[in-house]
């Protein structure tokens, strides 16, 4: 009667956009394996495992899709880590062979070891752009995370803060996850279609050259952000299967990641792009947007928003009596505008006018 029986063997169960669920018997897969999918052809590809989901089941992430990927291709286990091979220079291209199982000497890991504590450096000295208004009042940080927060249509005002950042400093490697980057000879660039995929190979390239004893100036671009209602957004994304990396997830694994050592360090700048945002931008400084140690917002207009930015860099004292003095009229010009609001402007004295001449003038033009 069971003379014929064929077991069930590890196999492609489902394929979805970039992921696929797979039947894995009951031995045990650790997060981030390489899991090897045999083509019809005996070519492999290998994804990324991410979720566990019951019933010796689990899905995974691969960069690219093959077009030969289809249910029912057998799968195999590698035991290893997965892995990416970064170029030694020049622009990175995803393909559906980026990720490998890991070698020694040959590839690096997505998942590492976090650095002791005795080997990070907290320093975060302002990175000078050159730009009068954000150095003063909210300068970016050097070895640190700065979210550049941007309603403007285009990335040009980004853009050119990052090409400002770019010749700001002694970088040894500059990484780009955007539309576009400033040319400079030592640009390393990652394209690939899912820009959070993207970022998230950016970040472990980033640690990459860190860990051999280059600073590093990451500049990357997020996902645009909508405003759009919450039931807009489930239609839109229905699909609770997919192990899907979230913009929260990403800006976590940045801030847990991008860490700066006594021999050398990681810079970010990073753009979060609002559109059509119906408001997002009046809430957007209350969500937990991670460990920042910047903030820029960009207005519409493509203009610096002095009343919004801050920073934590690390000012000397003179630098810090001078942020402290442009605050204090910013302050000024705000309870300036709220009277002529109410009053008029006829009614503002002459230091109110001054005050708020000032604050226009901070709220430079940035593309």
């Amino acid at each position: 009667m069971f003379e014929n029986y064929d077991p069930l063997k590890p196999h492609v169960e489902h394929v979805g956009p970039g992921w696929i669920r797979a039947f894995v018997l009951d031995e045990p897969i650790e997060i981030g394996e390489a899991l090897a999918i045999i083509g019809p052809d005996n070519q492999t590809v290998f994804a990324e495992v991410r979720r566990h989901t019951g019933n010796r089941r689990v899905e995974a992430l691969l960069v690219q899709a093959p077009a030969w990927l289809q249910i029912g291709l057998p799968i195999q286990r590698t035991a290893r880590p997965v892995a990416v091979h970064f170029p030694a220079s020049g622009d990175f291209h995803l393909t559906e062979h980026t990720l490998q199982p890991f070698q020694a000497g040959q590839n690096t890991a997505l998942r590492h070891t976090r650095p002791a504590f005795a080997e990070l450096d907290g320093a975060r000295p302002p990175l000078s752009l050159n730009i009068e208004a954000i150095d003063l009042l909210a300068p970016l940080s050097e070895r640190g995370l700065n979210l550049i927060i941007d309603s403007s249509p285009t990335s040009d005002a980004f853009q050119a803060l990052a090409g400002h950042a770019a010749a700001a400093s002694n970088f040894h490697a500059i990484l780009s996850v955007s539309a576009r980057e400033p040319d400079v000879p030592q640009r390393h660039r990652i394209l690939a279609d899912d820009p959070l995929q993207a970022l998230r190979l950016a970040a472990a390239w980033a640690v990459h050259l860190r860990d051999s004893g280059q600073n590093v100036l990451l500049i990357a671009e997020l996902p645009p952000v909508t405003g759009q209602s919450a039931e807009e957004t489930s239609r839109q994304t229905d699909n609770s299967s997919a192990p899907t990396l979230s913009l929260g997830d990403i800006i976590d694994l940045l801030g847990q990641t991008l860490a700066s050592t006594h021999t050398a360090s990681i810079t970010t700048v990073l753009r979060l792009h609002l559109v059509d945002t119906a408001g997002l931008e009046d809430i957007i400084e209350t969500m937990h947007l991670g460990e920042t140690d910047s903030q820029i917002f960009i207005t519409p207009d493509a203009r610096f928003e002095p009343y919004r930015s801050l920073s934590r860099a690390q000012l000397s004292a003179s630098q810090s009596s001078a942020r402290d003095a442009a605050l204090t009229i910013l302050s000024r010009a705000q309870a300036a505008q709220d009277r002529a609001e109410l009053f008029g402007e006829d009614e503002l004295q002459e230091n109110e006018k001054g005050a708020l001449q000032q604050a226009e003038a901070w709220a430079v033009h940035l593309s």
